[in-house]
């Protein structure tokens, strides 16, 4: 697309621009996390961007109540955008969901799947480590990260529990973790977590807050 100028909406003024799109009437006001001056990377699998696909793996039920189901019918938005699944994975919209769902390659197929009969839907999900529950308040008590996607995790804010980590480095040692302001969950170690808000910073600082050494 080409750009009009400054984005024109309260919602993304000093942090957007308007972007004209050559299939589109009238000019899009854009955040800049989600434009770039260089083509973006091709999408995993092949797969292009509003293509339909179909989920082949188990049948999940996600915290908010979303499902993927077996056969269910997607469209693909783009690459994965979880940590976890970065690379090796598509981001899908279901129409049935409210939100939209990082699917692993192996998970997906551009053709109707056969008939065979996946995992049953009611099959006990693993436990949560740490004795957590799926949708289960938490609070960060590491220290502030900011990812290459923009996902950040900062020092005692509150979360939900998706589910088990995901990340082979952090199986079995950490939880899954949607922070209201990230685009997908991260996942975290349980000694960087706790049901309870952490002591404030000393000396009434904010996590992420600049200052200056004087020593």
């Amino acid at each position: 697309g080409k750009v009009l100028g400054p984005a024109r909406s309260d919602t993304h003024k000093g942090k957007g621009v308007e972007v004209m799109f050559t299939h589109n009437k009238a000019g899009v006001d854009c955040y800049l996390t989600e434009l770039s001056a260089a083509a973006p990377e091709p999408i995993p699998g092949g797969y292009q961007a509003g293509q339909e696909v179909f989920f082949t793996g188990s049948c999940q039920t996600l915290w908010n109540g979303d499902k993927v189901v077996y056969g269910g019918r997607g469209k693909v938005l783009g690459p994965a955008t979880s940590e976890e699944c970065k690379g090796k994975g598509v981001l899908v919209k279901f129409a049935q969901n409210k939100r939209d769902v990082n699917c692993y390659l192996y998970q997906l197929s551009a053709a109707v799947p056969g008939p065979i009969a996946p995992p049953p839907c009611s099959q006990a999900p693993e436990p949560v480590p740490g004795g957590y529950q799926a949708g289960q308040e938490v609070f960060f008590t590491g220290s502030c990260q900011t990812f290459a996607s923009g996902n950040k995790l900062v020092y005692g804010d509150c979360g939900k529990v998706l589910g088990p980590a995901t990340a082979a480095t952090h199986k079995g040692k950490g939880v899954n973790v949607m922070f209201d302001y990230n685009k997908a969950g991260i996942d975290c170690y349980l000694d960087t977590l706790s049901a309870e808000a952490p002591e404030p910073v000393a000396g009434g600082y904010q996590a992420r807050q600049e200052v200056f050494f004087t020593g």
